[in-house]
């Protein structure tokens, strides 16, 4: 091999590692020789399920934590709403009152209204748990909404 062509590869040598390729063919490397190696980044999404809207998890959210065990127990004695339930189409059949909380028809679009879910259902369930939570603070009455069946709840 001639000096010329040892030097010129030499240089091509030197230009290729350093990463500075002054022919448009050459490709530089610059960095540990695991630079090499194909790698693969996985990316896993993890969705989560939005939790079931149970009566036991919409009194969680709407009533403070030292009524919710109250809340329950009027629930139940009011329809034998169970924590576990997802809706509740009780009806009770001369008054009418409805759901979870046992609602009267009569008074569900001014309190619907007033709790913040106007035109809602009688039997949303959510709606049902609002309201109920809205009569307990913020209605003078209080809890004695549910008079008629505080031997039951209390």
């Amino acid at each position: 091999m001639s000096p010329h062509l040892f030097l010129r590869c030499a240089l091509a040598a030197l230009v290729v590692v350093s990463g500075c390729a002054a022919d448009p063919h050459l490709v530089g490397v610059s960095g540990s020789l695991d630079a090499l190696h194909v790698t693969t980044t996985t990316t896993t999404t993890t969705t989560t399920e939005p939790p079931a809207l149970t009566l036991e998890y919409l009194v969680g959210q709407h009533f403070q934590p030292e009524d919710r065990d109250w809340a329950l127990r009027v629930a139940w004695c009011e329809s034998r709403g169970a924590p576990e339930s997802l809706h509740s189409d009780a009806q009770h059949a001369q008054s009418r009152a409805s759901g979870w909380f046992q609602h009267l028809p009569k008074f569900w679009e001014e309190r619907s209204t007033a709790a913040g879910v106007p035109g809602a259902d009688i039997f949303d369930s959510e709606a049902q748990v609002i309201v109920a939570a809205y009569l307990l603070y913020q209605t003078p009455q209080g809890s004695g909404h549910w008079y008629p069946s505080e031997h039951c709840w209390s």
